[in-house]
């Protein structure tokens, strides 16, 4: 792959912190709205401006398989699942994601439908630190789903609060990084790591736009 054909990522340099200081953009609304972490209806807000044609802290989905879908007339639509963690926990072990198996499955067979089309499917993954009580962003990832489904091994059952007992995948930022072929230093003095870039899929996704 070549890395000098642009990702879909237009507003690399926003981050979590910028959605905290817009207007009422610490509240969260819509599903899991008493039990949701504020910062992740940030993150999610945040993924709608990074590729969007607007860039306004919004989000809309489609359900509840897939955080965000950011639709454009003329250009690439996304669906987007959002991940974040902290950088370290309290133990000094580096935080973790969490992918759920059904949300996860469902999302790869949205692509799977849309695969000759120009919609995308992906994920964002957002690392942060707490300084004063504030969420910092460490650095963030955009990946194809389906790259992130190359290096899901095993599966654990998981109970969830509404769900109840379900597959899910859970991986350290760092490992993720490592399995992506993503440098710790660059994940961190880089805006947006944007692995859509130089991407077929994504060229192939821009054939079926109008502009």
């Amino acid at each position: 792959m070549s890395d000098d054909r642009p990702g879909i990522v237009v507003r690399p340099g926003l981050k979590l912190e910028d959605v905290r200081e817009q207007f009422d953009g610490n509240e969260p609304y819509g599903r899991g709205r008493e039990t949701a972490a504020p910062r992740g209806y940030n993150a999610e807000r945040l993924a709608t401006a990074l590729v969007s044609e607007t860039a306004r802290f919004e989000k809309w989905s489609p359900g509840p398989w897939v955080d965000a879908f950011v639709p454009s007339p003329s250009g690439i639509s996304c669906y987007l699942e959002v991940k974040t963690t902290i950088d370290q926990y309290p133990s000094q072990t580096p935080g973790r994601f969490r992918i759920w198996g059904p949300h996860h499955h469902r999302l790869l067979a949205s692509a799977d439908v849309y695969e000759d089309t120009n919609r995308l499917h992906l994920y964002l993954f957002v690392v942060y630190t707490i300084d004063s009580g504030i969420e910092r962003e460490i650095g963030k990832l955009v990946v194809p789903a389906i790259r992130v489904d190359d290096h899901i091994d095993t599966w654990a059952l998981t109970d969830h609060d509404t769900m109840g007992e379900q597959l899910t995948y859970t991986v350290s930022w760092r490992a993720l990084l490592d399995a992506l072929g993503v440098s710790h230093t660059e994940f961190i003095d880089t805006d947006t790591t944007d692995l859509t870039a130089g991407s077929d899929r994504l060229q192939d996704a821009r054939k079926h736009t109008d502009a």
